[in-house]
């Protein structure tokens, strides 16, 4: 590699890693489900981890980024359905924890997400669950334009969502569709192409109080905007896959843990992440 094609892969690595955070998304065994009234606790212990960057075209551009990223979620979650004829729910949902990145590090909260869910299609009896929800992060995490490993965003995320889910004898199916629209980020001058990002899950009880099964996610982004001008061929593209293990020991709590592995990726780092929920009916 000659020292001029070395340096516009360096450059390439560094802009896709600074505007492109590791957020890995993904849906959980009956996290599309209409809960029981009540209101739930849970946390998302995470770890995420990247040794390379790829870029528009999916090829690795031999640059480590050195990402590490440990993060435990704090999440509540309040379920209704006296209001109304269905369930709606309240979360609200704070990111703690550290990131590694470049030889940058931050570490503290991330960015607040709030939301309300509402499922027009709410028949437990059938296990059967069609809802839609709007998501809202704010930007309220560490965060500065001058490093390169950042919890925070420095920007409002707003996410419209439809959740299905469906459960048929022992085999159990999770999908969400999302749309992720970004505010512009003042700091730096640029804005986040939108995301259509589709999660799914698949999975199957092998005794009533345990599932196995698969994920299966996808991220497609549109390119981003930089001082009022589209950048080409910037936008995201991630393919993701990984198993998942729930476990209900006792009523009003369960344990669930998933790793996803990013397959393909365009304009962001490929790595693996593992996380876990633990739930509680409060």
């Amino acid at each position: 590699m000659s020292k001029r094609t070395g340096l516009a892969s360096l450059a390439l690595a560094l802009w896709c890693a600074a505007g492109l955070p590791e957020t890995s998304y993904a849906v959980d065994p009956f996290e599309n489900r209409a809960n029981p009234p009540a209101t739930y606790f849970s946390m998302y212990p995470s770890s995420y981890h990247a040794s390379d960057i790829m870029d528009n075209s999916g090829k690795s551009t031999g640059v480590n980024p050195g990402l590490t990223s440990w993060q435990d979620s704090l999440r509540l979650t309040y379920y209704n359905r006296t209001t109304f004829s269905n369930t709606w729910a309240a979360t609200v949902l704070l990111p703690t924890g550290r990131k590694e990145m470049f030889n940058d590090q931050s570490r503290g909260i991330g960015d607040i997400t709030t939301g309300l869910s509402y499922w027009p299609v709410d028949v437990p009896d059938q296990n059967t669950w069609i809802g839609g929800g709007v998501y809202l992060d704010v930007p309220v995490g560490e965060y500065d334009s001058a490093k390169r490993a950042n919890l925070g965003a420095n920007v409002w995320k707003l996410r419209p969502t439809l959740l299905i889910a469906r459960q048929s004898g022992g085999v159990s199916m999770d999908l969400s569709l999302k749309y992720n629209i970004y505010s512009k980020n003042k700091a730096t001058s640029t804005k986040e192409g939108s995301e259509v990002i589709a999660e799914s899950c698949f999975g199957y009880f092998v005794r009533p109080d345990i599932l196995i099964g698969g994920l299966f996610n996808g991220v497609f982004g549109e390119n981003r905007v930089k001082n009022g001008i589209e950048l080409d061929a910037t936008g995201l593209r991630r393919y993701q896959a990984g198993p998942t293990f729930f476990w209900r020991p006792y009523p009003g709590f369960g344990v669930t843990l998933n790793m996803l592995v990013d397959l393909e990726v365009e304009n962001s780092v490929k790595g693996r992440l593992v996380i876990s929920r633990l739930s509680w009916k409060l």
